[in-house]
C-alpha cells in the first residue's frame, strides 16, 4: 500500500508541474534549486524608451518594464523562462488594454534549462545582450566582479585600482560584458577610464566585494545627454 500511495503522489507532482509550464509565467527560482528552466536576471537600460512589457508568445511576463529596471532585484534570485529555442518581444499596450499597441524589440534565445543568464536590452530598445553566468566558486576570501559596457557613445571601457592605478579589467567593447575576475576581500576605490586613454569616466568609491559574491558593473545611458534624459550612469549590481 506504501508503494502505491507514494507512486499516486509522485504522478500528482508530476501532473502539477506540467500544468506550471504551460502558463509560461515567470517564476522567480533560488540558485540552489534552479529545475529544468532557464534562469534569466532582466537589466532593462534603453535609455529614453517607454514603458513596456516582456512577452513570451502572447503571455505577458511580469510586470511593466521601465528604464533602469532589473528584475528580479533581490541577489540570487532570476526569473525562470522556459528553455529552448523561444521569442521574446518588447510591446506597448493600448492604453487601459492587454492589447499590443506597438512592438519595439524582439530577441530569439536558445538558453539552456539548468543555466544561468544575464539579459541587457539597452540602446534603442531593439538591442539585447544575452550572456551565461559563470557562478564558479572564488578562492576563499575572494569575491568577483565584470564590467558590462552598454553605454553608448563612448567605445571601450577599462576599470584601474585609485590608489595605485593599477589595470583590472581593459578594452571591454560597447555591447560586450567580460568574464568574472577574482578580488580579494577589501574595500576599494576603483576608476573606469575610456579603453586605452587616462580619460576618466567616473570612479566607485568604497567597492567592497564579499566573500564567494559575483558583482556586475554595469555602464550604461547615453554620453553627451544629461543625467535625467538617459545621460552616462554606472551601476553596481549583486548578482549572487
Amino acid at each position: 500500500m506504501k508503494k502505491i500511495t507514494s507512486l499516486a503522489y509522485t504522478c500528482l507532482a508530476a501532473v502539477a508541474m506540467l500544468a506550471a509550464c504551460k502558463k509560461n509565467e515567470f517564476r522567480s527560482v533560488e540558485l540552489q534549486k534552479p529545475g529544468d528552466a532557464a534562469n534569466v536576471k532582466l537589466y532593462y537600460y534603453p535609455p529614453q524608451q517607454p514603458n513596456c512589457y516582456l512577452k513570451l508568445g502572447d503571455d505577458k511576463l511580469g510586470a511593466s518594464l521601465f528604464y533602469s529596471l532589473v528584475t528580479p532585484a533581490t541577489a540570487g534570485l532570476f526569473e525562470s523562462i522556459p528553455s529552448g529555442k523561444q521569442m521574446l518581444r518588447l510591446v506597448i499596450p493600448h492604453t487601459g488594454t492587454n492589447v499590443d499597441s506597438l512592438q519595439i524589440g524582439s530577441y530569439t534565445t536558445n538558453m539552456e534549462g539548468r543555466k544561468f543568464y544575464s539579459m541587457f536590452v539597452y540602446d534603442t530598445a531593439k538591442n539585447f545582450l544575452v550572456v551565461e553566468d559563470d557562478f564558479s566558486h572564488a578562492k576563499k576570501g575572494y569575491g568577483k566582479f565584470r564590467l558590462a559596457n552598454i553605454q553608448m557613445n563612448v567605445g571601450p571601457i577599462d576599470i584601474r585600482l585609485s590608489n595605485n592605478d593599477s589595470l583590472l579589467i581593459s578594452n571591454v567593447d560597447y555591447g560586450t560584458v567580460s568574464p568574472f575576475i577574482e578580488m580579494p576581500v577589501d574595500v576599494y576605490n576603483i576608476k573606469l577610464f575610456k579603453g586605452g586613454t587616462k580619460t576618466l569616466l567616473t570612479e566607485i568609491k568604497n567597492f567592497s566585494p564579499l566573500d564567494n559574491k559575483f558583482y556586475t558593473i554595469v555602464a550604461r545611458g547615453w554620453v553627451g545627454q544629461p543625467t535625467a534624459s538617459g545621460g552616462p550612469l554606472y551601476t553596481t549590481i549583486n548578482n549572487l
